[in-house]
């Protein structure tokens, strides 16, 4: 230990920045199974305690290492439950591979979210344009898998739920709409033991449930089919296994609790990314931060992003309405020339700029750059519209919005 880190040992070596929270690892060598990761006089020290071990990690040997603040360093946090107060500085940083704090002290927390604990932060990111209602929330009873792998594309992740040993799956996945629309069907890809009971159910409003499709089978897999019902208006789309008939036992006689995998659901007339895009910012790009230069914001914010976005929104920022200084960051990731990605910006519905040409601005690809504002009024809500020039022949992008209340 230090007065401002705490080593252990994880996977790899570890820290935890006793300053400021953050938990953060140092890939490539373990820690020994007695204390050797020493820090003195401005130096990690970490000599081999390793040599009788049969952990298979790449730098068996004796370290000595120092501060570089220009190498790329991200961390996790643990998460917050419930944010009961205002905001007071954050960042959001799109692509990102996990937190960062920057030297002002403001934590950065990835957007779209990794699986390692972060900031609760409540975000939504448009990246398209919509031609009908998009799924903005997905809940699940149980589950092995992410339920947001069902909405991805890729019929190689899945969503799944196991049996209990009487054959009863009992386990349902709902998606939520941000509008009322009618449906008439949906198209699922999923997998499950002979007879498995599939039903599909709407709600209006999450606590009356209408069954407008149900039947037994054993799924068409990854290829996906349709399936067809009556005309009903939903907001609340429920895809729910109940029984199936497969009595197999194992050798000691029990019966063999099986799965039932769902690995992709398009609602409705919906394809991806239209339906989906409100969900998760598929297109986004991440740079190692040596390529990006610039001293305007953090070169590691600009060194990753989203392409296409529409919109910008955060929620619980604060509860009575207070000023805000609102910063933008921004790189040009595909070596696009001036007047060729040219977009106005709008924050809480007032112009923030016209014509903003990220090329113009910075003068270089890969160089950082941003745009602020004073005396932002915000309330529960941050949104931040983006749309593109007459002529522009690329959407716009963003790296990074960054939040500090003007007390």
């Amino acid at each position: 230990a230090s007065p401002n880190l705490l080593f252990f040992r994880s996977g790899a070596a570890g820290y935890a920045d006793l300053e400021h929270g953050d938990t953060g690892t140092l890939g490539g060598f373990r820690a020994g199974c007695t204390a050797n990761i020493i820090p003195a006089d401005g130096i990690l020290n970490a000599p081999d305690y390793t040599r009788t071990c049969t952990c298979s990690y790449q730098n068996q040997t004796s370290l000595g290492l120092i501060h570089m603040p220009e190498m790329e360093m991200w961390t996790f946090n643990q998460p917050i439950e419930e944010v009961r107060e205002s905001i007071v500085r954050l960042g959001i940083n799109f692509g990102a591979p996990g937190d960062r704090r920057d030297e002002n002290g403001t934590l950065w927390t990835p957007f779209p979210f990794t699986d390692a604990p972060s900031a609760a932060v409540t975000a939504l990111v448009n990246t398209v344009e919509f031609v009908d209602v998009p799924v903005t929330v997905i809940s699940a009873s149980a589950s092995s898998g992410r339920p947001g792998d069902t909405l991805d594309a890729d019929p190689s992740t899945r969503w799944q739920a196991q049996c209990d040993g009487e054959g009863t799956f009992g386990e349902w996945l709902r998606y939520d709409l941000s509008d009322p629309a009618i449906l008439d069907n949906v198209h699922l890809a999923w997998g499950g033991p002979e007879g498995t009971t599939l039903r599909v159910e709407t709600s209006l409003d999450g606590e009356d449930w209408t069954v407008v499709f149900e039947k037994q089978g054993v799924g068409p897999g990854t290829a996906g089919r349709d399936y067809s019902f009556e005309p009903i208006e939903a907001r609340h789309v429920r895809i729910a296994f109940g029984d199936h008939a497969d009595e197999s036992e194992d050798d000691q006689g029990r019966r063999v609790r099986q799965w039932v995998r769902l690995f992709q659901v398009k609602i409705g007339s919906l394809e991806w990314p239209d339906a989906y895009a409100y969900f998760m910012p598929m297109d986004t790009w991440r740079k190692h931060s040596l390529l990006v230069a610039g001293a305007d914001g953090p070169n590691w914010v600009a060194a990753s992003g989203v392409r296409g976005i529409r919109y910008f929104e955060l929620k619980n920022v604060n509860g009575a309405e207070q000023p805000y200084t609102v910063i933008l960051h921004f790189s040009e990731p595909d070596a696009q020339k001036p007047a060729g990605r040219v977009f106005d910006v709008y924050v809480q519905g007032r112009v923030m700029a016209r014509d903003f040409d990220i090329a113009a601005a910075a003068g270089m690809p890969d160089h950082a750059v941003s745009l602020s504002s004073n005396n932002v009024r915000v309330g529960d809500t941050l949104r931040v519209e983006f749309v593109p020039a007459s002529g522009s022949t690329h959407p716009p992008v963003l790296s990074g919005v960054e939040i500090l209340r003007e007390d």
